[in-house]
């Protein structure tokens, strides 16, 4: 049975191809199990499905196993397979085997010893153990599965039921187990045990001789050893992400499948880990490696990958991002919204961001909107920076850009005044200091009027009504970007200068006028007082 057809239009010159499964959004695909380049097997449910392709898949024809139920797990070791499945209904476990690639397969009716996860070692011989509290967990069938023993070694142990396992010809087997290897080179009479000392729960291991293997756990963390386990080095991903599959063809080149849709590659036994070339929203569930630069994958809504060249040129290229907020101050709640854009990368992922008091970043999906939010005590009031960056799905971090967002809260308190907006940039100036401005500049008029009347004062110093107004501070006209000016060192009309050497408190604005008749001669000027040079004398003490 035909079940479905490649993708028409293939994949670009390098990268994986997304072939057609036939199935539809339902249907998770969550074993794949290559053969060579050209042939493999890939199964799922709902519904049970049995898939199986000789051409590179071009072609997928469903297979009918005879199966009873939903399936649960498929492996295969040439042309010798293994399928399982459950039947919810009669609540009852069911195994097929088929030793020529599928063309027959030999019924297992229901038994205790039946497996739902298996381990093939040759045509008739396979491990198979369960992972719901059975027991025994692990046992072996040296005849097709018709009988299936127990591992005394095994269980006199205590072991826990495997996690995984690989095998490596002619006779080493790895399972994993509690976070630790267990290795048989005898058919299980006897175990080794090794413990890479993972940081959480182990659940992935590959093995591809009887020295060199991985194991790997849900946070991207996977561990290598050269040496059959006697010592474990950390190679793990560069982000942590959570891993579904890990697959090696040989000891340097293997691949990692993620929760979030990406594709790990490495070419040094993961020394290093390429860039994705690849990003979808489908979660990738199984990966098989056919060969150096060839893999498989299956996944979620019915999904199939395959590569021929490695996955494709690494996507290495940052993204860019856009900051879109108020273009004036604000006084009210306002958002400021992040872009990222990856262009012909493989995918935007995240903004981060941060203000400039922030102590580290925030980050959230993209588009993402930071919010503004104005203090009611006024303590937010002023002109602040944001500075954020783009982050893709190859994990690249693009050059951080910044964006300005000014917030006044200040109500307008001069009559006939109105908060306006005001563009950024242009420097934030209070109603009420602009309203003290306005007025002095009326009252500057009126007392340059004894100055027009051709009264002789000396520059800079003001006299109302023949009074000294040493205490009335009043604002100088300015221009609104003109703020550096103390208000304790601003008289009417006059600046006082720091090198007069007298504190401002202790200043006396002195009017020098023509002196009373008598008193020096008609007309006759006063001699100056202390320090009249500067216009400034020092009160009496």
């Amino acid at each position: 049975m035909l079940v479905g057809a490649a993708a028409a239009v293939p994949a670009a010159a390098a990268g994986w191809e997304e072939q057609s499964s036939g199935m539809g959004e339902s249907t998770w695909l969550e074993t794949v199990c290559a053969i060579s380049t050209s042939e493999a097997w890939i199964g799922g449910s709902p519904p049970s499905v049995l898939l199986h392709t000789t051409d590179g898949g071009a072609y997928w024809y469903g297979v009918d196993p005879s199966i009873s139920g939903d399936l649960q797990s498929i492996a295969f070791l040439g042309q010798s397979g293994w399928v399982s499945s459950y039947n919810y209904s009669s609540h009852h476990q069911y195994d097929s085997h088929t030793t020529d690639g599928g063309q027959t397969w030999a019924d297992r009716p229901p038994a205790t010893g039946t497996v739902d996860r298996f381990l093939p070692t040759g045509p008739d011989t396979c491990w198979g153990w369960r992972n719901l509290g059975s027991t025994p967990k692990l046992q072996l069938t040296t005849d097709g599965g018709l009988n299936w023993a127990g591992n005394a070694a095994w269980t006199t142990g205590g072991y826990a039921s495997p996690e995984a396992g690989s095998f490596v010809a002619p006779q080493s087997v790895w399972f994993l187990a509690d976070s630790k290897v267990y290795r048989t080179t005898d058919n299980g009479a006897s175990w080794s045990v090794s413990d890479p000392a993972a940081p959480s729960y182990l659940s992935y291991i590959d093995f591809v001789s009887a020295t060199t293997g991985w194991v790997a756990n849900g946070d991207g963390y996977v561990a290598r050893t050269t040496d059959t386990g006697a010592s474990w080095q950390a190679v793990p991903l560069p982000i942590s992400r959570q891993v579904e599959a890990i697959d090696f063809f040989d000891a340097a080149n293997g691949w990692v499948t993620t929760a979030d849709g990406t594709v790990w590659h490495t070419t040094n036994g993961g020394t290093t880990w390429g860039a994705p070339a690849y990003k979808t929203g489908k979660i990738l569930l199984d990966v098989s490696a056919a060969g150096a630069s060839d893999a498989w994958i299956s996944g979620t809504q019915g999904l199939i990958l395959h590569t021929s060249d490695g996955g494709g040129p690494a996507d290495t290229t940052p993204p860019t991002a856009t900051a879109v907020g108020p273009t004036n101050w604000v006084g009210t709640p306002a958002n400021v919204t992040i872009t990222v854009d990856d262009g012909a990368g493989i995918g935007a992922y995240k903004a981060q961001w941060k203000w400039e008091t922030d102590p580290g970043w925030s980050l959230g999906w993209s588009p993402a909107v930071v919010p503004v939010t104005p203090a009611g005590d006024h303590s937010l009031d002023g002109l602040h920076t944001l500075t954020y960056h783009g982050i893709d799905w190859a994990y690249n971090v693009g050059a951080d850009q910044t964006i300005d967002v000014g917030i006044d809260t200040v109500a307008p308190t001069a009559a006939g005044s109105q908060r306006a907006s005001r563009p950024l940039g242009h420097p934030q100036v209070s109603d009420q200091r602009r309203g003290a401005q306005r007025r002095h500049g009326r009252d500057a008029d009126r007392h340059q009027e004894p100055r027009r009347q051709g009264r002789q004062e000396e520059p800079n110093t003001v006299e109302q009504g023949g009074q000294h107004d040493a205490g009335l501070e009043v604002h100088l006209p300015a221009q609104e970007g003109d703020l550096q000016v103390p208000r304790d060192r601003v008289r009417r009309g006059r600046q006082l200068r720091p090198q007069d050497g007298v504190e401002p408190a202790h200043r006396e604005i002195a009017a020098r006028r023509p002196s009373p008749a008598g008193q020096g001669g008609a007309g006759a000027p006063q001699a100056p007082p202390p320090h009249a040079s500067s216009g400034i004398r020092r009160p009496a003490s």
